[in-house]
C-alpha cells in the first residue's frame, strides 16, 4: 500500500507474534480506497479497518516495531475457511501448552539466561519472524529444562524445511546421546517439529536435565527455532 511514493506499513508491536495473529484483508470490496482512514494526514498516519484497526504509518518511520508491508486478502466466503484453519491451530496450541514442562524460546536473552544457556562457536539470529540458535564446527550450545519431575517426557524441536547440507548433529541428555540429527531441506520453505523421546532413565529422580546440542567436526547443529520438553499424548 503506497501513500503516493511512500510506502506503508501496517505496526505490529515490539513482541513476537503467531502467523495466524498477523492482521488480513477481509472483504468483497476490492477498492482500496473504502479501507482506510485517515487519522493524521500531515504525520501520514491512516487506519486500515477491514482488518483488527491495523495502524498504517510510512515504512521508513517503523525502527525498532515488527511490521508487515504486504497482506493477505480474502473475500467474506474465503475467510471464513481459512478461521476454521486458524482455529484448529489455536486449539492445537493449547493442547501442546498443557502438556509442556518447559519451553525456551531460543535466541532471546532472558528466556536463555533462565535457562543457564551455555555454547561454544553458536550464533543466533532472526529469520520469518522466528529467532534461531545454532552451533558450528564442532560447537555446542546448552541448556536446563525443567522436568516437573514427570517420568516420561519428549523434546519437540522447530527446524526450518529448506535448511540442509552439512549440518549433522548429536542432541545429548545430561551427556548421554539421545539422538543422532541430520537436516536435509525436507521440507522446504516451511518450519517442521521433530519429536525426540527422552528414556525413562535419563528423568528418573530428576527435577531439571540439561539439553545439548553438539555439532559434528565441519558441519552445524540447527539453525533451532524452538524447543520445548512435553508430557508424551495419551
Amino acid at each position: 500500500m503506497l501513500y503516493g511514493p511512500v510506502v506503508l506499513a501496517g505496526e505490529l508491536g515490539a513482541n513476537a507474534i503467531k502467523a495466524r495473529e498477523i492482521p488480513v484483508l477481509v472483504s468483497n470490496d476490492n477498492d482500496i480506497n473504502n479501507w482506510i482512514d485517515v487519522s493524521d494526514q500531515n504525520k501520514l498516519r491512516f487506519t486500515l479497518e477491514n482488518t483488527e484497526k491495523t495502524t498504517l504509518m510510512p515504512l521508513y518511520s517503523i525502527i525498532d516495531n515488527r511490521y508487515m508491508v504486504y497482506w493477505d486478502k480474502f473475500s467474506i466466503d474465503e475467510w471464513k475457511v481459512q478461521k476454521e484453519v486458524f482455529e484448529k491451530q489455536r486449539l492445537e496450541e493449547e493442547a501442546l501448552e498443557a502438556r509442556t514442562l518447559d519451553h525456551l524460546r531460543i535466541g532471546e536473552m532472558q528466556p536463555e539466561r533462565d535457562h543457564q544457556f551455555e555454547g561454544k562457536n553458536t550464533f543466533t539470529g532472526e529469520f520469518q519472524n522466528m529467532r534461531w540458535r545454532d552451533a558450528r564446527d564442532g560447537g555446542y550450545f546448552s541448556f536446563i529444562m525443567d522436568t516437573k519431575n514427570s517420568a516420561e517426557a519428549n523434546l519437540i524441536c522447530t527446524y526450518f524445511g529448506s535448511d540442509g547440507g552439512k549440518r549433522s548433529f548429536r542432541i545429548l541428555v545430561d551427556n548421554v546421546e539421545i539422538a543422532k540429527e541430520t537436516l536435509k531441506a525436507k521440507m522446504p520453505n516451511s518450519f517442521y517439529d521433530e519429536t525426540y523421546k527422552i528414556p525413562s532413565n535419563l528423568l528418573k529422580n530428576k527435577s531439571k536435565i540439561t539439553i545439548q546440542f553438539a555439532a559434528d567436526p565441519e558441519n552445524t547443529a540447527g539453525g533451532l527455532f524452538d524447543c520445548r520438553l512435553v508430557k508424551p499424548e495419551n
